[in-house]
């Protein structure tokens, strides 16, 4: 009995863990769950509402992967042409960028462009994280250009 049951467990777990990666996740989606980020953000540390705390917690790994996403192919491609390196880059981030923040700019890029949320939400964020936060040409340091204006006050 004991190795019926193992068996089961493992073939469910497979079957779990490939489902997963089936397709791909869609913008619509990351706009969906990273709204709801905010929102549980917005609620404030004394709220008792706790849902929105798992799409807290995707939102968040996926735009830290997304991030080092993006580190992995700059030294990658610099491998390729390291003179070059400062064209390598999707987005520059500003020093002591909050994840927050990029949270707000991947929502506030959704609610401006419905028509792309059919992309991927990897291209769909790479998209707009170099929409907010340009690389200035020929220099490998981050932009220095604020997002404020352009994504509004950054709430509590």
């Amino acid at each position: 009995m004991k190795k019926i049951i193992i068996i089961f467990l493992t073939i469910a777990c497979n079957f779990i863990s490939t489902s997963s990666f089936s397709s791909p996740v869609q913008a619509m989606d990351l706009f969906k769950i990273c709204k709801e980020a905010l929102n549980t953000i917005n609620r404030g540390p004394d709220s008792k509402d706790f849902s929105g705390l798992w799409e807290f917690g995707w939102c968040t790994g996926y735009i830290l992967g997304l991030d080092g996403m993006q580190a992995r192919m700059v030294v990658k491609l610099a491998g390729r042409n390291p003179t070059k390196t400062e064209n390598n880059f999707f987005y520059c981030l500003p020093d002591n960028t909050k994840t927050e923040e990029l949270m707000r700019v991947i929502v506030k890029y959704a609610e401006d462009h419905p028509n792309l949320l059919h992309l991927e939400a990897d291209a769909f964020a790479v998209k707009a994280l170099g929409h907010f936060y340009t690389c200035p040409p020929n220099s490998d340091k981050n932009s220095t250009e604020s997002t404020k204006n352009l994504i509004g006050p950054l709430k509590p």
